[in-house]
């Protein structure tokens, strides 16, 4: 049976960087192509394992804005050498990069001048906050270490706040916590420093809280949900 190129057009899902879109296929779609067609041959195979690994990896876009948002302008070569860029792409081509440069300058997320120091707009904030906390989130997942400890952060953000609210869970899930119950995060790591200055930040800080312990009665639970069983 050869791969059913149908079924993944209409499973796929979508990913937006600015005013860029690429199409991928998750591990779960995957799997669901797999139970529906019973078997594939080996070019299916590879296919899907192509596409799950294209997935895992971090868009050259995002890992450039990342960048950006630590730096605010940085020359192209200091800018293709940053860990992000280096580290977390899957495509190196030299192409790719160059591509992508000109897309973000299309897309008036990014800056270039004649000198090739590349800079982020106004318009580029807003993206290359949510991918330095992404990358950095990566990073922090390479390094993790169970010391035993839990975190839990849990909140109670006013409903004229949403924004805010919202914005936190996304960073939440980004780090890795898990939600145990409605507005209630849990986590066994020790966590970024981005995340705290997050949480203690002006707007959220009075409608959050967030506690470290080493014991809670009863986890097997949740050392399962991280794989620490």
């Amino acid at each position: 049976m050869n791969f059913p190129i149908n079924l993944y057009t209409t499973w796929r899902s979508q990913v937006v960087v600015g005013k860029s879109t690429t199409w991928h296929i998750n591990l779960y779609t995957s799997l669901f192509l797999i139970w529906q067609c019973g078997h594939l041959n080996d070019e299916g195979v590879k296919y899907i394992l192509m596409m799950i690994v294209k997935e895992k990896s971090f868009s050259t876009a995002k890992a450039m804005l990342a960048v950006l948002w630590q730096t605010n302008e940085i020359g192209r070569d200091r800018l293709l050498n940053h860990k992000y860029v280096k580290t977390l792409c899957h495509n190196k081509n030299k192409g790719t990069y160059r591509s992508c440069i000109s897309r973000l300058c299309k897309n008036k997320l990014i800056r270039r001048d004649y000198n090739n120091i590349i800079g982020l707009t106004g318009s580029g904030r807003g993206a290359a906050l949510f991918s330095f906390i992404e990358a950095e989130a990566k990073f922090h997942k390479k390094e993790q270490k169970w010391d035993g400890g839990w975190r839990i952060v849990f909140f109670d953000i006013p409903e004229h706040k949403r924004k805010y609210r919202d914005y936190l869970r996304k960073v939440l899930k980004l780090v890795g916590f898990n939600e145990f119950q409605k507005s209630i995060w849990i986590y066994p790591y020790p966590v970024p420093a981005f995340l705290k200055d997050l949480i203690f930040e002006y707007n959220i800080k009075p409608h959050v809280r967030f506690i470290t312990t080493n014991l809670i009665d009863n986890d097997s639970d949740l050392r399962k949900i991280f794989d620490l069983v």
